[in-house]
């Protein structure tokens, strides 16, 4: 079914106000706030102190498809997904690990009905780490690749080239160049870039860092390879990245987290992203560590 105008969206939201709960204006307002406007359930519903986030914002979609005559999409099994109302949730999954992304016109709707702030959309960019011009403390990369599987966020430092454009709540991607190269880690952003002595040790020289907190690593064994990168275009140069802290088109921001998120899903990996950035819980054991790299 074709979706709806904003401006449909924005009667529709008026017509339910009253027959919403609180949850939901506080579900829209952290879906809106997301990077991308992408979010899994189990982040959106971490986010607002719910376990099940799936049938609370599907009572919201519900309240739209009477109030717009939405048919939503039906998974396999012949269900409604409510929430398709909102925006691009996928009919083949079920679980609170997957994501997906507001509809343009839903954004629009509301920030027009004012209930979210205006925000500048978070930019995305990847940072990389060649293992042959730094290496980074096997036992710290281990601790890291298991904290984060249990979904603590490490606090890492990324070097990030000449790039000075970073914000904190930024989102980062880290390359693994060289060697078995491809994506092992991401997080986002939590100090703007910072100089310090450069990452090579020589003396008097510096270099460009960004402190982050990362959702995820993963072993070099587990990366998602650079051919799969190559095969779905976002827009990254990935066979040229001359130096960390490669900005990826705003466009393209929510097609390389779905293509990220499919792969740590296969990987049995849970999506901590946004839920562990929302509960603070850091990797404190680690949280001096570096991982910094220039190729």
């Amino acid at each position: 079914m074709k979706t709806p105008t904003a401006a449909q969206y924005k009667k529709a939201f008026q017509s339910v106000h009253a027959r919403m709960h609180p949850r939901h204006f506080e579900m829209l307002r952290a879906h809106y706030a997301a990077p991308g406007h992408t979010i899994s359930i189990r982040a959106l519903g971490q986010a607002v102190g719910y376990k099940q986030a799936q049938g609370v914002y599907g009572r919201l979609g519900r309240l739209l498809c009477d109030e717009l005559g939405f048919k939503p999409t039906m998974t396999e099994h012949g269900q409604p997904v409510l929430t398709s109302v909102l925006g691009d949730a996928p009919p083949h999954r079920t679980d609170e690990s997957y994501e997906w992304t507001l509809w343009p016109q839903v954004v629009q709707a509301i920030i027009e009905l004012g209930w979210v702030d205006q925000i500048e959309q978070a930019n995305a960019f990847v940072v990389t780490w060649n293992p042959s011009h730094w290496a980074w403390d096997e036992s710290d990369y281990a601790r890291k690749v298991k904290a984060t599987a249990s979904g603590k966020l490490a606090s890492i430092r990324w070097s990030c080239g000449n790039t000075k454009r970073i914000l904190p709540g930024d989102r980062l991607f880290l390359m693994r160049q060289g060697t078995e190269r491809g994506l092992i880690g991401s997080g986002f952003a939590t100090s703007i870039p910072f100089e310090d002595d450069h990452w090579n040790g020589q003396s008097g020289a510096t270099a460009l860092y960004v402190n982050s907190r990362s959702d995820t690593l993963i072993r070099t064994e587990d990366r998602l390879p650079v051919e799969r990168l190559l095969s779905t275009d976002v827009g990254v140069p990935w066979n040229s990245l001359r130096a960390s802290g490669v900005h990826v088109p705003i466009e393209s921001v929510p097609d390389l987290e779905r293509l990220w998120t499919a792969h740590l899903l296969k990987l049995g990996r849970s999506i901590g992203a946004g839920a562990s950035v929302a509960d603070g819980t850091t990797d404190d054991e680690a949280s001096a560590s570096e991982a910094e790299e220039v190729t």
